[in-house]
């Protein structure tokens, strides 16, 4: 059969795109290294070797992220120093955030073998973690952003990983508290 015209050129276009993309995640691993509440009544068992080996699958070969961005990790948690092992055996490096007061931490996490992060650039981002609006709309324990500054080749840019206020909640005071969070993030 003959190949259609233009077919080689669109896959060698597509090559190229993909040679020069950075691909970016975010993963909520909700409660990592905690216990979990069951889930439309199913219970949810603590995670095994084999749970967190897919997880690192998934990042590593399936979605093969540059960055991934962790969600809800307790960074002092057997789960976490698993996954977290496996990760850096496939040349990941890491960020870990430090604020939170549900030992809920975010993660930032890099292919270091596709990325370079900038000397000392990896931060945890100077925002409130304490929210008091009116109609006693109050959060507390809030998690911080993290960042950093890398370079993939002859490009430079920041990431910056976020997990904002559950939505879980009476009324609309989560909302308020996202929407406040969000607006000190842009400012």
């Amino acid at each position: 059969s003959e190949a259609m015209p233009g077919a080689e050129s669109d896959a060698e276009n597509l090559a190229q795109t993909t040679a020069n993309t950075i691909q970016i995640g975010t993963y909520n691993l909700e409660l990592l290294g905690k216990s979990r509440r069951p889930f439309n009544g199913q219970e949810r068992p603590f995670r095994t070797w084999n749970h967190l080996r897919e997880i690192a699958n998934r990042i590593t070969q399936q979605l093969d992220l540059e960055f991934v961005i962790l969600q809800e990790i307790n960074t002092d948690s057997r789960n976490w120093g698993i996954l977290k092992g496996l990760l850096s055996e496939e040349g990941y490096r890491f960020f870990e955030g430090t604020t939170s007061s549900r030992d809920q931490f975010v993660v930032l996490a890099w292919d270091a073998d596709e990325v370079d992060l900038f000397d000392g650039s990896a931060q945890e981002l100077d925002v409130r973690t304490t929210i008091q609006l009116p109609g006693r709309c109050e959060s507390e324990g809030l998690r911080k952003p993290v960042a950093g500054r890398f370079q993939a080749g002859e490009f430079d840019f920041w990431v910056v990983g976020v997990h904002l206020k559950s939505r879980v909640g009476s009324g609309s005071c989560p909302s308020q508290v996202r929407r406040e969070q969000s607006k000190e993030l842009v400012s």
